[in-house]
Parts: C-alpha cells; sequence; structure tokens
C-alpha cells in the first residue's frame, strides 16, 4: 500500500485505534461508517467539542495529517524528467517521467503534424509503457476542444487516433497531462 511506504499507514483500523487519536475518535464514531461524514457534519461535531479536544486535533492531528501530504505530494512529483522524440512533423515538448509511487506522468503541449489518423508520434522507452493500450485524452487549444486523440500502446507507440478525424489539422495546438501505471 502507498501510505505505508512511507510509514504511515492512516487508513488502517490500527491508526485510528491509536491512543493518541482515540478519543476523537471516540467522539465522533468508533466504525468506519460512523466517520463517514461530510465537511458540514464533521465541523457541527467539532464544534460540539471541547476546547481541550479542539485543540489536540488542531495541534497534533492536523500536524501529523500535513506531513503526511507533504510526503505524498514528495511521492508524487518525483522522477527524472524526458524528453520524448516526436515524429511526422510534430514537434513542440512532450515529457515523460515515472514519480516515486511508480507511476508515468506523460505531459506537454505538441504541435500536430502530420495529422493522418493512425501516424506513429512517439515512442516511449521500456519501463514508461502502459501494461495494455490505453487512450489518452488531450485539449486542442487551437479548436476549444477535449478529445481522445491518442492512443498508448503496450510497445510505448502513441498514435493519432481521434474518434473523428477533422478535430485535429496540422498545426493545432495539443496539450496532454496523463498519469498511468505500468503494472
Amino acid at each position: 500500500m502507498v501510505l505505508s511506504r512511507i510509514g504511515v499507514d492512516v487508513m488502517s483500523e490500527q491508526y485510528f485505534t491509536r491512543p493518541n487519536v482515540q478519543p476523537v475518535i471516540t467522539y465522533i464514531g468508533t466504525t468506519p461508517e460512523q466517520r463517514q461524514m461530510s465537511t458540514d457534519e464533521f465541523k457541527a461535531k467539532f464544534d460540539e467539542m471541547t476546547v481541550n479536544l479542539q485543540n489536540y486535533i488542531k495541534e497534533t492531528l492536523l500536524t501529523e495529517l500535513d506531513a503526511f501530504k507533504q510526503e505524498f505530494m514528495k511521492l508524487l512529483a518525483g522522477g527524472t524528467q524526458y524528453s520524448a522524440t516526436l515524429q511526422e512533423g510534430w514537434t513542440g515538448t512532450l515529457t515523460y517521467r515515472k514519480n516515486d509511487l511508480g507511476q508515468v506522468v506523460l505531459s506537454g503541449n505538441i504541435i500536430a503534424g502530420n495529422a493522418e489518423r493512425n501516424v506513429l508520434i512517439c515512442t516511449l522507452p521500456s519501463g514508461y509503457r502502459p501494461k495494455n493500450a490505453l487512450a489518452v485524452p488531450a485539449y486542442n487549444s487551437t479548436k476549444g476542444r477535449v478529445n481522445t486523440l491518442f492512443e498508448l500502446s503496450a510497445t510505448g507507440n502513441m498514435y493519432l487516433r481521434p474518434e473523428d478525424i477533422s478535430i485535429i489539422q496540422t498545426g493545432d495546438n495539443i496539450h496532454i497531462h496523463i498519469i498511468f501505471s505500468t503494472i
């Protein structure tokens, strides 16, 4: 589990039964079902708590949660970034990297070159490829439309495969940002 990798398993019952968390859990609910509440419901419960319990939440639990958030954001941001080699007259920048969670982040702004269906745009190297083919959504800022324009194969080839070929033309500005797993 991702959360266990950084030494904090906030989703387990073990976390919710830790002595320093127990006074809060006892107050807001002892089962996972009881702990499922909206922000407004929690705020109402929080306002009913004693000042000491409110301070405990603010000073201890929120500090722990903030530290967890910062560690998690580091995991998402990590990884060396590489530039994909664009083909068929496509230009711009398309980068890929593997974050510290093992997910591939494919992102960039590219200008359409050869806009014929099934044209090969680039090939990602081994280790940066999806296990199965996946559709890659993109924003065509020239036309102001979001569409599934590309297919990324398990062999790392990214092809132009729009539903309707008329939605993309040579020279269109395309924005891509997708995160996917390689397993």
